[in-house]
């Protein structure tokens, strides 16, 4: 993990000189040289440089019940998560970090205060009698007091912390975080977050537990 850890500073530096861009072709005395790859590939995470937006194949965890995350990894809080995603967290938080994003602030339960970064777009995508459905993943959770789906809520990268040489959300597999939490790479903007009763997972629109997903990261310009 310390190795995985060095990889995601060193490409921190690498993101930061370039300003989020890779370089695009230029021409020379031979012709025109290779542009830079579009789609790059970082673990199990595809990164769509031009249209800025990241992929992670996962599978539905939970269809109903109260949720703490909207996605984790295998390893990580499986009980309360909606999806789990099949990618490492350094992974992801490092394809974040090549569109040029900076992690903001994470949220701190105890004194009230919701977390501020970069709001991400999230949709997710899987295949339903031959066809493809995709929704906002806002939609997937719902409010336990009146089950209303979250319709208006956002997502912040809010990055996760090192302690002791060790990236938290590798530790905890957090990707998406809706019970506010410090070591989750994204965090719900909603108030609700403050709340680990309040949200439940929404079975009025989710398919059955163990359905293939593709969940989209959009990272606006």
């Amino acid at each position: 993990m310390r190795i995985r850890l060095f990889s995601l500073l060193a490409l921190t530096i690498f993101s930061g000189s370039c300003a989020g861009s890779l370089p695009r072709a230029t021409r020379s005395s031979g012709g025109m040289a290779p542009s830079a790859p579009r789609v790059i590939s970082i673990g199990s995470a595809t990164v769509n440089v031009e249209r800025r937006y990241i992929e992670v194949p996962g599978h539905v965890n939970m269809t109903e019940g109260e949720v703490e995350l909207l996605a984790c990894g295998p390893g990580g809080k499986t009980h309360e998560s909606v999806f789990v995603l099949r990618a490492g967290p350094t992974d992801f938080h490092a394809a974040l970090l090549l569109l040029g994003l900076r992690p903001g602030i994470a949220p701190d339960i105890y004194r009230g205060l919701g977390p501020v970064g970069p709001e991400i777009g999230i949709a997710v995508s899987w295949e339903q009698d031959g066809r493809q459905v995709t929704i906002r993943a806002e939609q997937t959770l719902s409010y336990r007091l009146d089950n209303t789906a979250l319709s208006d809520a956002g997502w912040a990268f809010t990055g996760s912390e090192v302690l002791d040489g060790f990236f938290m959300a590798e530790v905890d597999e957090s990707f998406v975080a809706t019970f506010w939490d410090p070591w989750a790479i994204l965090n719900l903007t909603d108030l609700a977050g403050i709340d680990d009763t309040l949200i439940v997972a929404n079975s009025a629109v989710l398919p059955p537990i163990d359905t293939e997903v593709v969940m989209r990261f959009e990272v606006p310009r």
